[in-house]
C-alpha cells in the first residue's frame, strides 16, 4: 500500500538523520527558510527511492550522505530546492519536477549573499557534493550553486558552463537560445561555473543535446 506524507519540521527540531522511504508519496512539505547561515537545516543519511512528490519547498537545507533514486512528479507544482547545500548525495534514476536555485530568497539580496558565501567556504571543504552521473533529468536545468568540479557527471547529458564563457552572451536568444538565460543567471550569481542538465528523453531531448554539442565544439560549453 503506497504511503502519502506531509512533512514539516517540528518546533526546535534541527535535522533529519537515518530516514528511508521507498514507493512513497511526499507532499505540500516545507523546510523553513532559516535565520542565518548556521542555523541550517541539517539532513543527512536519507534514503528515498521510488518516491513521488509535488509542492514541496527545501530552504537553505545542508544535506549529507543520502541518496534520491527515481524520485518523480511535480506537474502540477514541482519541489524546489532553495540555497541548499549538498555533501555525498547521490542523485540517479529517473528524476522529474525538481528544481534547483542557487538563491534563498529572490526578494532579499542581501541574504542570498550571505548564504551564497556560507556555501562558497562549505565547498572548499569536501571531496564531492553531487553524483549525477546515473541521473536521468526530465528537463533543462542549471545546478547553479554547486561548483562544477563538486559534481561527479555523465559528459554525454551534462555540462559546464563558465563564467568567462557566460561573458558577452546575456541577452542573445537568437544565437545561444536557453543558455543565454542561463548565462546571465550565472553572472548575477557572481560564482565561477554551474553544471548544466539535458533531458535524457522528449520531444526536445535530441535537439537539446545536437545545440549542446555545438556549443562545445566552439569551446563555450565543457
Amino acid at each position: 500500500m503506497e504511503s502519502s506524507f506531509s512533512l514539516y519540521p517540528a518546533k526546535g527540531q534541527k535535522g533529519i538523520d537515518g530516514e528511508s522511504l521507498i514507493d512513497a508519496t511526499i507532499h505540500n512539505s516545507s523546510i523553513p527558510v532559516p535565520k542565518g547561515p548556521g542555523q541550517r537545516f541539517k539532513v543527512s543519511n536519507i534514503e528515498l527511492r521510488k518516491c513521488r512528490h509535488w509542492a514541496c519547498f527545501v530552504h537553505g537545507a545542508e544535506i549529507r550522505n543520502s541518496t534520491f533514486e527515481s524520485i518523480t512528479g511535480g506537474k502540477g507544482v514541482p519541489t524546489y530546492l532553495w540555497s541548499c547545500l549538498y555533501s555525498r548525495v547521490t542523485i540517479k534514476g529517473k528524476i522529474s519536477g525538481i528544481h534547483f536555485n542557487w538563491r534563498l530568497d529572490p526578494g532579499n539580496p542581501c541574504v542570498d549573499e550571505a548564504f551564497l558565501n556560507d556555501a562558497k567556504a562549505f565547498y572548499e571543504d569536501i571531496d564531492w557534493a553531487l553524483d549525477i552521473s546515473e541521473a536521468r533529468f526530465s528537463t533543462f536545468q542549471a545546478l547553479l550553486g554547486v561548483p562544477s568540479d563538486k559534481v561527479i557527471r555523465n559528459p554525454e547529458l551534462h555540462y559546464v558552463l563558465s563564467r568567462d564563457s557566460a561573458t558577452g552572451s546575456t541577452g542573445k536568444l537568437q544565437e545561444y537560445g536557453v543558455w543565454a538565460v542561463v548565462a546571465e543567471d550565472l553572472l548575477e550569481s557572481g560564482l565561477g561555473d554551474t553544471v548544466v542538465v539535458l533531458p535524457s528523453s522528449g520531444k526536445s531531448a535530441k535537439e537539446d543535446k545536437e545545440f549542446a554539442e555545438s556549443l562545445r565544439s566552439k569551446g563555450w560549453l565543457e
